[in-house]
């Protein structure tokens, strides 16, 4: 992620200040809508094959091994569906009349679905979390011991001197710094985004307020849903500039 961040920043018109170049308009509508059901499909569908026992150890392998490319089943199916509904559906005149008020309802509806995807989790974990620290009589005792705060969000020194336990606490290891340089970095690359989006001088008081709303967007939904909420303000700022520059025209 870091290494997309830059390249990302360095060379998309999406990353500049030019006001045409960053709308969200060139969007296909047909996209926005089948989001919500091709996530739905590519990421849902792939962690519930991951978390199942199956009583085969290959399987459970392949599994493990196919969900890490969900992103790329997500973008696959979301272009299948895309394909299938332009085909069964007739062409939509709703296109060339389209507002910058249907832009930004089609796009909250996508942002607040990922919002509400990245909160639930987020909740669910710290609700496990809190509810084994505070009521640990009611979880069996590896439950106690394993699920705490300090082993699911402290990753341990990245190097060190005495032998790893096994090899699935070393990739435990390895992905929570992975999360935390991911996350770090995805928050640099929306905050830079978003700033790049104003028309305004960004004033440091603006840079305290989002760094403020950041922490607030990660306490309830951690860095993913901080992201998404991040760029949906983002495309929002985009959108009300848009309109605003069409009224001063009529």
């Amino acid at each position: 992620m870091p290494i997309f961040a830059l390249i990302h920043i360095f060379t998309s018109t999406a990353a500049t200040n030019n006001r045409e170049a960053i709308r969200p308009r060139y969007l296909d509508p047909l996209d926005l809508k089948v989001v919500i059901p091709a996530f739905g499909i590519g990421y849902f569908l792939l962690c519930f094959l991951f978390a199942y026992p199956f009583s085969s150890g290959v399987v459970r392998q392949w599994c493990g091994a196919i969900w890490q490319g969900f992103p790329e089943f997500v973008v696959l199916v979301q272009y299948l569906l895309m394909k299938l509904f332009s085909l069964s559906s007739p062409a939509s005149k709703a296109a060339k009349a389209r507002s910058l008020h249907d832009d930004n309802k089609a796009l909250s509806k996508v942002y607040n679905f990922s919002f509400n995807i990245a909160a639930a989790t987020q909740l669910f974990t710290l609700g496990v979390l809190f509810g084994v620290k505070f009521f640990p009589t009611i979880f069996p005792q590896w439950a106690s011991e394993t699920l705490t705060f300090n082993n699911v969000f402290n990753p341990g020194p990245f190097y060190g001197s005495q032998p790893m336990k096994s090899m699935a606490s070393a990739m435990q290891t390895w992905f929570l710094y992975d999360q935390i340089s991911g996350s770090a970095a995805t928050l640099i690359w929306g905050s830079y985004l978003y700033l790049g989006s104003r028309k305004m001088e960004v004033t440091w008081r603006d840079r305290m307020w989002l760094v403020c709303d950041l922490a607030r967007w990660s306490a309830v939904a951690g860095a993913g849903g901080a992201l998404v909420r991040l760029l949906q303000h983002r495309d929002e700022t985009v959108l009300l500039d848009s309109e605003a520059e069409q009224k001063k025209k009529l």
